[in-house]
């Protein structure tokens, strides 16, 4: 099989618009490389920052010299982006396990199914970059020497890592939501319990006062002045005794 003496390069870079990389980027940019001896072409349908900086770093005289070492070099600067992308979706991540425990925000399963979509986003596109710098690693050319494929190798490794981490988010974020609705249908639970606890308590007391309000005639003790009072000491009395039959089966 003949050395390569050209090939085509597709990969993806995340293009953060500030400097901050908490701005987690709607879509991720694709570059498109072709790589010959003398010659690199790179095309994208918008700036990236990764491309800038190789860009800025050859024109101060400090960049890559060779095809190998610039591909190596903008390999290595995706990988940067991405973690520190990662970094950041495993703050807001810590931060909102910690609103789980601690708050009542109405937006935290808003945010947390967010968070997992972008951590899902980023794993469909870092999954075929790797695959793609493992083919590059086995491709015969005289453009890569044995140290650039050594070098290339390590920045794979730190997307096989970036890969785990992206996993490990998703697996968190998993937990964090089926947490949050456990925590949720308990509070639901509490409340529905309060509710039955309440309705059972004034059901005896309704069917007394309803069977004693009816409009017919013979009511006991309706000639009597005390009457009212005794009826309404009776209830009390059975309110008492319902409450301490509750409190020794432990419902309340």
């Amino acid at each position: 099989m003949k050395p390569k003496k050209a090939f085509f390069l597709s990969l993806r870079g995340i293009d953060l618009e500030s400097d901050s990389p908490s701005d987690v980027p709607a879509e991720m940019v694709s570059i498109r490389g072709y790589y010959t001896k003398n010659m690199i072409v790179t095309t994208s349908d918008r700036p990236v920052r990764a491309l800038d900086r190789v860009s800025a770093h050859i024109m101060g005289g400090y960049g890559p010299k060779t095809i190998g070492a610039f591909i190596l070099c903008l390999c290595d600067h995706l990988t940067s982006h991405k973690i520190e992308v990662i970094d950041s979706l495993d703050d807001k991540l810590t931060a909102l396990e910690d609103q789980v425990m601690n708050s009542s925000d109405e937006n935290l399963r808003n945010n947390i199914a967010v968070l997992r979509r972008e951590t899902v986003y980023l794993r469909r596109y870092v999954t075929p970059q790797r695959d793609a710098i493992a083919k590059l690693l086995t491709i015969d050319t005289p453009l890569l020497s044995l140290s650039d494929k050594q070098k290339i190798h390590e920045v794979n490794e730190k997307l096989i890592h970036v890969l785990d981490d992206l996993n490990a988010i998703r697996e968190r974020a998993n937990v964090t939501q089926e947490e949050l609705m456990s925590l949720q249908s308990e509070a639901l639970n509490q409340r529905l319990y309060f509710l039955s606890l309440i309705t059972t308590i004034f059901l005896p007391l309704g069917f007394m006062t309803g069977l004693l309000g009816v409009n017919l005639g013979g009511i006991p003790g309706a000639q009597y002045h005390w009457a009212f009072f005794i009826f309404c000491g009776l209830l009390f009395g059975v309110l008492i005794l319902q409450l301490v039959l509750f409190y020794r089966k432990k419902w309340i």
